[in-house]
């Protein structure tokens, strides 16, 4: 990142197993403001599983965040299942009766044609090229053929809007370690290109 001097700051990203560790466990009320966003992703499975007749459906979400989401699936009447980076999420949505995976969307540990529908809600931001490439292809092929790939993206965000510094380590990073913006030429050449 250059500054208004010309000066060139070292952008770091921070560790996403403890960013998340931290916040899913420790600051969950963070993720309060998606239960909108997460609620019309359920509406939008609901609308497909009735288009299609579906009614033993199963659902993955990618990034458990408080769990909301996994709480709706099952709710709904179907079966629910998390990945997440970090253990002690999937060890509390676990208690709740859903099942959980520790685990990289870039290496998903599921047999191919696995799930009716993926969920990754704000997700795909985080990811760098390699590893955003590396999981849509492991979402293809966990994929029903007739499955459904949801997610959302921040759109057009402005990296650099949310930098933050640290006078400790003198580091630049995102604060929620976003590594790419998209809009919508750009989100659907990845899709089309990966699934």
């Amino acid at each position: 990142m250059t500054t208004q001097s010309g000066s060139t700051e070292k952008l770091l990203y921070p560790d996403p197993i403890a960013m998340w560790h931290y916040y899913q466990n420790y600051r969950s009320e963070v993720f309060s403001n998606a239960q909108p966003r997460l609620e019309y992703l359920v509406s939008r499975i609901k609308a497909k599983s009735r288009q299609y007749n579906q009614r033993d459906i199963s659902v993955l979400n990618i990034g458990v965040g408080n769990g909301y989401l996994e709480r709706l699936v099952r709710d709904a009447g179907w079966r629910s299942y998390s990945l997440d980076l970090d253990y002690a999420a999937i060890r509390r949505v676990s208690k709740t009766g859903i099942a959980g995976v520790a685990g990289s969307i870039a290496r998903l540990p599921f047999i191919d044609a696995t799930f009716d529908f993926v969920v990754a809600s704000e997700v795909l931001e985080h990811l760098t090229d390699i590893e955003r490439q590396r999981g849509i292809a492991e979402v293809r092929r966990i994929l029903k053929t007739d499955g459904w790939f949801l997610g959302t993206v921040p759109y057009r965000e402005n990296l650099v809007d949310n930098y933050v510094f640290c006078p400790r380590c003198g580091n630049a990073f995102h604060r929620w370690g976003h590594q790419s913006a998209f809009d919508l030429d750009s989100l659907r050449g990845e899709l089309s290109t990966s699934l």
